[in-house]
């Protein structure tokens, strides 16, 4: 519960700042060279995340050929190592530059030694969506 409540507070943080990610990005993020800032450690897991991200096909839920856009990079990473190598990301789909759907993947250690992966997603589309 308390990690459900982590990613919802992480969520809306990241979508604060999404207009600001979106419009004021610099050269070199774009999805169109696929390359990550300089300078920001990237993690084992976050190619993982963006991998599954990418194979989601989001559409409104009549016209399934019509697909929402990824927005590469994620607007929102983190890790958290003194927990013991928590990491996520949040990824938003477009339409028309408009954001109708958002999406974070994230993992967690258990104390078995397994990494647990959560999806979560939610919706600001004005019609019912597909996924």
């Amino acid at each position: 519960m308390k990690s459900r409540i982590l990613s919802l507070v992480a969520a809306l943080i990241a979508l604060a700042y999404l207009p600001a990610v979106l419009v004021g990005q610099e050269k070199g993020e774009s999805a169109a060279n696929g390359k990550e800032r300089p300078g920001i450690k990237n993690s084992g897991w976050q190619p993982v995340f963006k991998q599954m991200a990418e194979d989601y096909r989001i559409s409104p839920a009549d016209e399934s050929k019509r697909q929402y856009s990824l927005h590469l990079p994620p607007v929102f990473r983190w890790t958290q190592p003194v927990r013991g190598g928590d990491d996520g990301a949040l990824f938003v789909w477009l339409e028309g530059g408009r954001v109708v759907a958002v999406g974070t993947i994230f993992a967690w250690p258990q104390s078995d030694g397994l990494r647990v992966v959560q999806h979560e997603f939610h919706s600001f589309a004005a019609e019912p969506i597909n996924a």
